[in-house]
């Protein structure tokens, strides 16, 4: 018990998602995990061994994992049953998926490669590769390939392309500011 304290404490230290989706595939918190993956929920639930993470996973903030019901409970007092009983499922994720954020993924669901899951959708079912789901339940609405060319046009006028991201660099502030805030006439 010690053990899982310790590590959700360092879970909730490490501050940036790179560094903590490296600590939890260093210490075999999952069941797998895959390659560049980024998490910046620290929260995976009770069960982090039912959850299998492939290559290129982005989690968000917010984003909860659900491995298990507490339906048993209302099932054990009804029956006044003595013993404890609790479903649980399995929680798998393919390749080169986005989480947004303060999403819930339930259990027994399988999401596939090249999956957008869209902020605040509730992963009832499985998802296809290609897709991109919104909603509570979520639901198909798009394509992975067509948001990613959306994606790629919108983007290529950026003038700070190519040359690095961090949020603290005030050059990138700079060039941000005057790119949306100042009339391109």
């Amino acid at each position: 018990m010690f053990k899982r304290y310790l590590q959700l404490l360092m879970l909730i230290l490490l501050r940036d998602g790179s560094k903590r989706a490296e600590y939890c595939k260093k210490i075999g918190y999952f069941h797998a995990q895959g390659e560049c993956c980024y998490f910046q929920n620290f929260n995976f639930g009770v069960e982090p061994h039912l959850i299998s993470f492939g290559n290129n996973v982005k989690v968000a903030s917010g984003v909860r994992f659900l491995n298990h019901d507490i339906f048993g409970d209302v099932i054990l007092y009804k029956n006044k049953m003595n013993y404890h009983i609790r479903r649980v499922g399995k929680i798998v994720i393919g390749n080169n998926v986005l989480i947004g954020s303060n999403s819930l993924i339930m259990y027994d669901v399988t999401i596939g490669d090249n999956v957008i899951i869209a902020a605040g959708s509730c992963v009832t079912k499985d998802i296809p590769d290609n897709s991109i789901v919104a909603g509570v339940p979520a639901r198909v609405i798009g394509t992975f390939d067509n948001y990613e060319k959306k994606f790629m046009e919108i983007t290529k006028n950026y003038p700070w392309l190519g040359k690095g991201y961090s949020i603290y660099d005030p050059e990138l502030k700079k060039q941000q500011e005057e790119f949306f805030w100042t009339d391109k006439k």
